[in-house]
């Protein structure tokens, strides 16, 4: 019974040192494993891979980390790539309006920053922007919405641009479809 309580009261002075994050160097951090973490979340918590921390720790099983054990967490420094930049994560984004925005494919934003399920990102998450740069300014143009009886020729012929340019303008990958209701931007002549 005393072993028990010796061990629980050890435990008991352990776990608050769980809960440290100290800054190693300016590359990468240390990492105390808490109980119910493992390497997912913990990649997840600072927006680096499973892979990633793997490697700096020589893990060849990524599914094997105790409670206690001391990552190192790599954090890459400057590692941004000339001509890209970092976007932090805010509430209601998802990979996909972030890629859309910066006008980047969904696939190289995964890739660029090792995201294994895209569907999971969160707040605070820090992404490599490849080519972002400075924001063009909006283009100069009206909002239309789609009329039962409307062509992409009609709605050209009505603003007096062409038809690839309301096709460009709004990503339409099939210029006879459009539906009712659908919004499109008519770029100005």
């Amino acid at each position: 019974m005393k072993k028990w309580i010796v061990v629980f009261l050890i435990v008991a002075l352990l776990l608050p040192l769980g809960a440290q994050t100290v800054s190693a160097s300016t590359s990468s951090l240390i990492h105390v494993v808490r109980p119910g973490e493992n390497l997912y979340r913990i990649a997840l918590r600072y927006g680096t891979t499973v892979r990633a921390i793997a490697a700096a720790n020589h893990i060849s099983n990524p599914n094997l980390i105790y409670v206690g054990q001391r990552l190192v967490i790599p954090t890459g420094g400057s590692t941004v790539p000339p001509g890209s930049c970092i976007y932090v994560v805010r509430r209601g984004d998802t990979l996909y309006s972030i890629a859309r925005h910066f006008g980047v494919s969904l696939s190289t934003l995964v890739s660029v920053n090792g995201i294994a399920n895209p569907s999971l990102i969160f707040v605070g998450q820090r992404l490599v922007i490849p080519g972002c740069g400075p924001v063009p300014p909006a283009p100069a143009g009206v909002w239309y919405t789609v009329r039962a009886g409307d062509t992409l020729y009609s709605i050209a012929a009505r603003f007096g641009v062409s038809v690839w340019s309301i096709v460009a303008a709004n990503h339409i990958a099939n210029p006879n479809i459009i539906f009712v209701g659908q919004r499109l931007f008519i770029p100005d002549p």
